[in-house]
């Protein structure tokens, strides 16, 4: 099911900051993932989840992004968070929130008959607005794009990992990484 335990450091040690955030999943799916990826803003104010296991729609493995906002020591869920019923694309694979909250990245390394994606969305109050879908048009069959994501601190440039390309015939799953230019 997945859980999230955030702390903050107070002198030389850690103390756990409210409790525990678990999956809300309600159908008898409980292989949600919840916890699969995190990010936090810079000021740490606002965190985002991934669960590449859940239903969307009933939709299995749709995935969905969680989003919250820090209040005292408690967690609060802003919004219904970011969702995409596509059977099995497991949104939320990765995610990258900008340092000033207004910007999520998301990778759905299944989307389309295994072929990964990166979304990226636009807050606009708690709604967040798809702005791009950004496809491995290279590797269509096979693709690990999307599974891993890093950006810097504006969203201006993105970086997806691949681990599932292919050299040549008898050098598999090498890997790679994408980089793109965000015009935020």
């Amino acid at each position: 099911i997945g859980a999230i335990a955030t702390y903050v450091k107070s002198g030389d040690s850690w103390i756990q900051l409210g409790d525990l955030l678990h999956s809300t999943n309600t159908s008898t799916d409980v292989n949600t993932y919840f916890g699969d990826s995190v990010s936090l803003t810079a000021d740490g104010n606002t965190l985002i989840v991934g669960a590449t296991g859940w239903i969307v729609d009933d939709v299995s493995n749709a995935g969905k992004v969680f989003i919250y906002d820090r209040d005292g020591d408690s967690w609060v869920e802003r919004g219904a968070g970011i969702s995409l019923p596509t059977l099995y694309s497991s949104m939320g694979s990765s995610c990258e929130i900008s340092s000033n909250g207004n910007i999520v990245v998301v990778g759905a390394y299944r989307k389309t008959d295994d072929c990964g994606t990166i979304l990226i969305y636009d807050r606009e109050g708690d709604n967040w607005i798809l702005r791009e879908e950004i496809f491995d048009h290279v590797n269509a069959n096979r693709s690990g794009f999307g599974e891993a994501i890093t950006i810097n601190h504006d969203a201006s440039l993105i970086v997806s990992g691949d681990d599932c390309i292919d050299f040549s015939d008898t050098i598999t799953d090498v890997g790679c990484a994408y980089f793109y230019k965000n015009p935020v």
